[in-house]
């Protein structure tokens, strides 16, 4: 998946109860806030423990809580 390439749809504001994107079973967890916005997407703080994660979510893996559209992030495009 090209990560560096997606750029979010709609910004999610600082402080935004999200849900993220589990790659290994395909599901989305809860309990996730937005705790800051970067270039490439979002840095999350976990809500039990106020833990922010040390990786980089890029949109279509973070989603606001409550929104299910559909399952799973749409695809990313390959490169050439």
């Amino acid at each position: 998946m090209n990560r560096a390439a997606a750029t979010p749809r709609s910004a999610l504001a600082i402080g935004t109860a999200v849900e993220v994107h589990n790659r290994f079973c395909a599901s989305w967890s809860r309990g996730f806030e937005v705790a800051a916005t970067t270039r490439g997407g979002y840095r999350l703080l976990r809500q039990s423990d106020g833990y922010v994660l040390p990786a980089e979510f890029v949109a279509n893996e973070v989603r606001r809580e409550g929104h299910r559209p559909f399952s799973a992030p749409p695809a990313s495009v390959s490169g050439p």
